[in-house]
């Protein structure tokens, strides 16, 4: 009977020891805490590292490469040239510049430097061309498919330092259709409003510079530009397989459907273009493309769009519907505002002989009939 009683008596002390008190609920002098956390972290945030609202940074990079923006107005001051032709390396390496004036007689300049797209063809136009105290009566802008409508296309990353060469201090067009037309209204406010968020990239290349300029140090007792010449030296076309690439890129653009796959061998990566990215009318108003003919008309400058052939082509009725579509809505486009559209797309002189790596037409076999052409078509529609 008494162990029964120490039984009990020790399961009632358990319970005892057990118990849990109960959780008060938050107090005001809680909820007050809190709210003097957030208003000191928005403090923080707003004074100590203020955020550009609706701006991106364009810091000023010192280039070495052979078409910047100081060497353009050099060109420009110098040859006086009557047109100037924009575009990448599938103009670049497809018309020869001195060959091309050769043949027209007319003072021309190339600016097409390999990997650009929409964004820096605006930035030359309205910052270099437009604002050239040589006044430059005829432009020529070359492009592909729908590049001209993709305005957040190889604006960041290894392409960003060469619009920002280009940039004056305030470029709001182009950081509202290049960098914010894209985003979700949850990042759009993250980026607007959280400092730190907005300068990770700033970040990320200040600490990738640090390492890369201590492992060369310690391990190699070189300096940081010795690593990047290796590296070009290494990764230079000349090194490339261009044969490999070629049928690589052609075998990729055999595989369209509803979904159009490009595969661009020279970024890593593949970039899946759908069928909304070929519908021209919702696509030009977020576009480069108004303002580029709103300035030539504020600046008497004669515009000429010539959409180059590429290798895909070279087989007929290898275009989707949904790119011939959008070829048609821009071609009336450009009626509509007067301005030239010449498409080499369906011209049978141009054939898989005339092209080496991708669509590049500077085969050493054939390396000036993309430039004959142009210079035969191109003149006839110059501005006396």
């Amino acid at each position: 009977m008494r162990k029964k009683k120490n039984i009990n008596t020790l399961i009632k002390d358990a319970k005892k020891i057990v118990q849990v008190e109960k959780v008060e609920p938050i107090t005001s002098l809680g909820l007050m805490h809190l709210l003097w956390i957030v208003v000191l972290v928005g403090l923080l945030n707003l004074f100590f590292f203020p955020a550009n609202k609706m701006s991106v940074s364009h810091i000023e990079y010192v280039t070495n490469e052979p078409i910047s923006r100081d060497s353009m107005r050099c060109k420009i001051k110098k040859v006086k040239p009557k047109v100037v032709l924009i575009g990448n390396s599938m103009l670049g390496r497809g018309v020869h510049e001195q060959y091309f004036n050769d043949l027209t007689k007319i003072p021309a300049l190339i600016f097409a430097p390999g990997g650009v797209e929409s964004a820096w063809c605006y930035l030359v136009f309205k910052n270099i061309i437009c604002k050239s105290k040589i006044h430059i009566p005829n432009v020529a802008i070359f492009f592909t498919d729908n590049e001209l409508t993709d305005p957040s296309y190889r604006v960041t990353d290894g392409f960003k330092p060469a619009l920002d060469e280009l940039c004056e201090k305030n470029e709001p067009l182009l950081d509202r259709l290049a960098y914010f037309n894209n985003m979700s209204d949850v990042e759009f406010m993250v980026s607007s409003y959280w400092p730190l968020y907005q300068k990770r990239k700033a970040f990320k290349t200040e600490i990738d510079s640090a390492i890369k300029e201590n492992m060369a140090s310690i391990f190699f007792n070189a300096h940081i530009n010795d690593m990047e010449n290796a590296k070009k030296r290494v990764f230079a076309d000349t090194n490339m397989n261009k044969e490999m690439f070629s049928q690589y890129q052609f075998k990729i653009e055999k595989n369209k459907s509803e979904k159009i796959l490009f595969n661009y061998a020279y970024e890593f990566r593949d970039q899946v273009y759908i069928s909304s990215d070929f519908d021209f009318k919702n696509k030009v108003n977020t576009s480069f493309l108004p303002e580029i003919i709103s300035l030539a008309k504020q600046n008497n400058i004669k515009l000429i769009f010539v959409r180059v052939k590429k290798r895909r082509d070279v087989i007929p009725n290898r275009q989707s519907p949904e790119l011939i579509a959008y070829i048609k809505d821009l071609s009336e486009y450009f009626s509509k505002q007067n301005i030239v559209f010449i498409d080499y797309t369906n011209d049978r002189r141009i054939k898989e002989e005339n092209y080496s790596d991708g669509d590049h037409q500077d085969n050493r076999n054939a390396p000036m009939t993309f430039t004959e052409l142009v210079a035969d078509t191109l003149p006839q529609f110059y501005s006396k």
